[in-house]
């Protein structure tokens, strides 16, 4: 896992620490990730940690990306023990708690207003809860990648149809609405107004507005030395 600043840093980036992590969540001055390989959840300050991040829980196997909603850490874990289940904790005194399981594996997760919102690999459905333990998840639409918050909306990818959608975190009917589409979107994230995402194909980073647009606006072309899990903006 690597830092760099948004001025650049001329193909030397700052190492915070190793690990095979699927995305990387900030909160305050802290950077975390969850490490796949070792089944640990890590934490490292803005800046560097002598590339030994905190290591906030363990025996998370098979741990895959974290979202942090400003007050809890998530993440979700995929074994044969567990057959999938979704975890949260406070990041300053990590107890793991599961707030949902035998979910399969999670491809991406987010939490908004209280409401967790994940994608199902198994029904290529995504979900939202927001009562814990959950046991009785509302379906929000077909699709399962890329799922992303803000706004009260949720945000994701409907790969078979290449599009972007977005829904209401408590509903939408199953319905959800078109923001964009592209040859291959991926890993849609906001920055409270646009929605960005790259396209895998075209090597293009889109952007649209989270009202909708249609035919996405091109950020930056031939973008192919963007290569990475996930696009973030700030």
């Amino acid at each position: 896992v690597y830092e760099c600043p948004k001025t650049g840093c001329k193909g030397s980036p700052r190492r915070l620490g190793t690990g095979y992590t699927f995305a990387i969540s900030r909160l305050g001055q802290k950077v975390y990730f969850a490490d796949y390989s070792s089944g640990r959840i890590l934490a490292c300050a803005v800046g560097g940690c002598a590339q030994q991040p905190e290591v906030l829980a363990s025996s998370q196997r098979d741990a895959r990306g974290t979202w942090t909603d400003g007050t809890y850490l998530y993440w979700s874990v995929d074994d044969a023990i567990t057959h999938g289940e979704i975890r949260r904790c406070l990041p300053d005194a990590c107890t793991p708690t599961t707030l949902v399981a035998k979910t399969g594996t999670v491809f991406d997760l987010a939490a908004e207003q209280g409401t967790l919102i994940w994608g199902s690999r198994a029904t290529r459905t995504v979900y939202a809860c927001s009562t814990f333990p959950c046991t009785s998840p509302r379906t929000l639409g077909p699709g399962a990648t890329g799922v992303t918050s803000a706004s009260g909306k949720a945000f994701w990818v409907n790969g078979s149809s290449k599009i972007v959608v977005s829904c209401a975190i408590g509903g939408c009917g199953n319905n959800p609405s078109t923001l964009g589409l592209s040859h291959s979107p991926n890993n849609p994230m906001s920055d409270g107004t646009s929605i960005y995402w790259r396209d895998d194909l075209s090597f293009d980073i889109f952007r649209c507005p989270m009202s909708g647009c249609g035919v996405p606006a091109a950020t930056h072309g031939a973008a192919e030395d963007v290569d990475a899990e996930a696009v973030s903006y700030t």
